[in-house]
């Protein structure tokens, strides 16, 4: 079946891309599990703050229980990634902030956050802000499993990322371009749609294995985007993704 539609992982909501082109993607950072606390800096003070509804995220946790077969053994957070070379995450800070609240949230240095749950904050319609001027960050979902080497990223794993990612993202999508979505059978389970994701670091090649079952994937030149067969069954969630990494 011919190839109607790309959607790529990490991008800002309502900027998916319904061609067969991509964009280049932003540089991913080593991923760092060390947490830091939230930083102290006033967010009020920033002019044009960044923000995300906070029902917005939610809808991402929601889909991260009700999908959580696909990987049980996993942890859920999201990433903040600095969309320009001189955006920091050192100094970041985030807080879920309403008309007569605000609640801190810790950042990990390598972006990660888990949102909580607050009924009052979902009440109030309360918005997630960072300490920086709008445009600064992209959001994306990220689920790991356990027990996986730095090299590998499990097919499960990516899945429930992209149903999360869709779940966050379709209210907030064009009209048209979220219906010709929901026409080829969503992001998450067509053929018709190829989602791209990014490698943890520049590789050389990817290939899908489960068991003694191989399947090399295609790697942008660019050795940082690729496309695993979200749709294809065959496949299943122990399947392991494992990059092979640039060598000098």
């Amino acid at each position: 079946m011919r190839q109607l539609f790309v959607w790529m992982t990490g991008v800002c909501v309502g900027s998916v891309i319904a061609s067969v082109q991509a964009s280049e993607p932003a540089t991913n950072s080593a991923i760092n599990p060390d947490e830091v606390a939230a930083a102290s800096v006033q967010i009020s003070a920033t002019r044009d703050p960044e923000l995300k509804s906070y029902r917005q995220l939610l809808k991402g946790l929601n889909a991260y229980e009700a999908h959580i077969a696909r990987a049980p053994d996993s942890v859920f957070r999201f990433l903040l990634i600095p969309q320009k070379p001189d955006v920091s995450l050192h100094d970041v800070g985030l807080r879920i902030v309403s008309d007569d609240s605000s609640i801190p949230i810790p950042v990990a240095s390598d972006g990660g956050f888990t949102l909580p749950r607050d009924k009052k904050a979902e009440t109030d319609n309360a918005d997630l802000l960072t300490n920086q001027k709008k445009g600064s960050f992209r959001w994306r979902p990220e689920v790991r499993s356990a027990e996986l080497a730095a090299n590998t990223r499990r097919l499960g794993d990516l899945r429930l990322e992209c149903e999360i990612r869709w779940a966050v993202e379709y209210d907030d999508l064009p009209f048209l371009r979220r219906n010709m979505f929901r026409a080829a059978g969503g992001p998450c389970h067509s053929s018709m749609i190829t989602v791209i994701y990014f490698s943890p670091f520049k590789s050389s090649a990817v290939t899908l294995v489960s068991g003694e079952r191989k399947m090399a994937l295609t790697l942008a030149p660019d050795g940082l985007r690729y496309s695993p067969p979200l749709h294809e069954q065959s496949w299943n969630d122990d399947a392991v993704i494992v990059f092979d990494p640039v060598t000098q």
